[in-house]
């Protein structure tokens, strides 16, 4: 499925574009006027590689831009791109055959033949939804450029802004958020990361840019044990300092390993856990402050599984059970989560054409609910439930965690009876968490080599100390980060495990300067607008310079 990447004339571009867009207006509802026209999203009409964020002032998930079409459709030709956004409304009950959505306009400076796809989302203290990264398209079959604006969107007005545009751009197939970005206490940027190098020989790369709130971006360079370069991976923000990468492909193939990124240190930390299936395009929710679950994503393993999850008390993984797997998707992907009390809800996204994640498929339902329930007949661990309807938690709020699993009623509609402890505006999963998965089996080793420190440290105590000439020592010039190339996760012996504050070197903060115009390789006429890479990903085809110009056979 991989697809020749060339750069094309500005007048080829302008007219192939002008056609797709009007064959998809025809099939599809799109962004038909100036940033300020209206926008809706019908029950009939799916959207994916959107970013999402929920706001616990309106009890509304909200999707920014992305890939349009009616439900069930498969052809590429006939899907939209938008810059529209658009609500789900988690105040009310509803079915999953007539949800409550709410158009709110398109983004500000998004014209009627272009639509933002695959961009990032935060939420700032004052309830402002931001984005970034991302890409700018014509249409859904050709590949765009790099977004170089920040935008944020004011859910009380309906209104966007363009609040900045960076010349320094994100790489393209960065990262993406594995649920809706949500409120967290003290949170104010936005992190990007991974993706591929915007120059030849397009590299790979696990880069970090952070947004601030004012439309900013910053490259920091936390390459001192990053991991392998990957695009289309995803990102879930943990906590205020924390993040979760996991998955992503590109030219090393699909990967399942997943590390922890601390903010505050800018250090990786490679997870003792891996995904049991390599994928990328899945989605990533907690539950109870305990449960890493995945859901979806595209593969290219024979064996697909919809659901696994990760226990981070036990440190097991686990396949996740659905009771009624025929009353819900068998796969999907790039869609848009929130978890809401013990429901899943799954906002668009795409199913795969063979149902096991290999090949784009059709645009899913608008909407799909899942249950989180106790595992029954007296197993440990959770099973999961298609659901056909919503009701809002008791307590009208909603959360990004639950302390009890739901009992399912009559209906097929969950209802909570723990205690809802972590609102979307709170301080979000715990550290103790969050190390006892990084170190995980490997803590015995952990705790020998502190004790070795300690003994280490009280030997050279009691040994002569050199005196050191007094005066400052000058700050090392900044560096640019070098693109990493990707490559194997390594695999880490026992005797070299050590604490995770000792195994990262010093951040190093880059400022960079660069050109006006970035150089990126184009894709004429890509049946796979997601860039899934083959089934066998080392017949992935090296992107040509972009010296190299071809006009497409439109």
């Amino acid at each position: 499925m991989c697809c020749e990447s060339t750069t094309r004339p500005a007048s080829a571009m302008l007219r192939a574009a002008m056609i797709v867009v009007m064959v998809a207006a025809a099939a599809v509802q799109v962004v038909t006027a100036a940033p300020t026209s209206s926008f809706t999203v019908s029950s009939s009409q799916a959207v994916y590689g959107s970013s999402c964020a929920y706001l616990d002032t309106t009890k509304r998930l909200y999707s920014i831009g992305g890939y349009i079409g009616q439900t069930g459709e498969s052809d590429a030709a006939k899907l939209g791109v938008t810059g529209g956004i658009y609500s789900l409304d988690l105040a009310r009950n509803f079915s999953v055959s007539s949800p409550p959505l709410t158009g709110h306009g398109t983004l500000d400076g998004i014209d009627a033949q272009h639509g933002l796809v695959q961009s990032v989302a935060a939420v700032l203290p004052d309830n402002r939804i931001i984005v970034a990264g991302g890409r700018i398209q014509p249409n859904a079959s050709v590949d765009g450029d790099p977004n170089p604006a920040v935008y944020a969107f004011d859910a009380s007005s309906s209104a966007s802004t363009k609040i900045a545009t960076s010349r320094l751009k994100v790489p393209m197939y960065h990262a993406l958020p594995g649920s809706a970005a949500v409120r967290i206490d003290g949170v104010k940027t936005l992190l990007i990361t991974t993706g591929m190098a915007l120059t030849g020989p397009f590299d790979d790369v696990s880069w970090v840019f952070s947004v601030s709130d004012t439309g900013s971006i910053t490259n920091t360079s936390a390459t001192a044990n990053a991991p392998p370069g990957r695009r289309l991976a995803t990102m879930h923000r943990l906590n205020a300092t924390h993040h979760l990468l996991s998955g992503g492909s590109g030219v090393g193939g699909y990967h399942k390993d997943m590390w922890v990124f601390d903010e505050s240190k800018t250090a990786w930390t490679k997870s003792s856990f891996a995904m049991p299936m390599a994928t990328d395009h899945h989605r990533i929710v907690v539950y109870q402050e305990r449960y890493w679950i995945r859901i979806g994503g595209f593969t290219a393993e024979k064996s697909y599984d919809l659901i696994t999850y990760y226990d981070t008390n036990t440190g097991t993984t686990a396949k996740g059970t659905i009771v009624n797997p025929g009353d819900g998707p068998p796969s999907i992907g790039a869609g848009c989560t929130h978890l809401v009390g013990n429901t899943i809800v799954y906002l668009g996204g795409r199913e795969s054409a063979d149902d096991n994640g290999h090949a784009l498929g059709k645009m899913a339902s608008a909407v799909n609910l899942l249950a989180i329930e106790p595992a029954g007949s007296g197993n440990s661990g959770l099973q999961f439930r298609w659901i056909n309807s919503y009701a809002p938690p008791s307590n009208a709020s909603s959360t990004t965690d639950s302390k009890s699993p739901s009992k399912p009623s009559g209906n097929g509609t969950p209802t909570s009876d723990g205690d809802s402890s972590s609102s979307s505006s709170s301080s979000g999963f715990g550290t103790g968490a969050i190390i006892g998965a990084v170190v995980g089996t490997l803590a015995a080793v952990g705790l020998a080599f502190l004790v070795y420190r300690w003994f280490a440290a009280r030997r050279r105590a009691s040994m002569p100390v050199e005196t050191k000439p007094s005066g400052s020592v000058p700050a090392p010039a900044p560096e640019k980060a070098a693109p990493s190339r990707d490559r194997a996760p390594a695999i880490v012996a026992a005797h070299q495990i050590v604490a995770a504050h000792e195994i990262v070197a010093a951040p190093v903060i880059v400022a960079e300067s660069v050109p006006a115009s970035v150089a990126v390789p184009k894709l004429a006429l890509a049946e796979d607008p997601l860039l899934l890479p083959p089934a066998n990903p080392q017949a992935r085809l090296t992107p040509p310079a972009p010296a190299t110009q071809r006009t497409p056979d439109w």
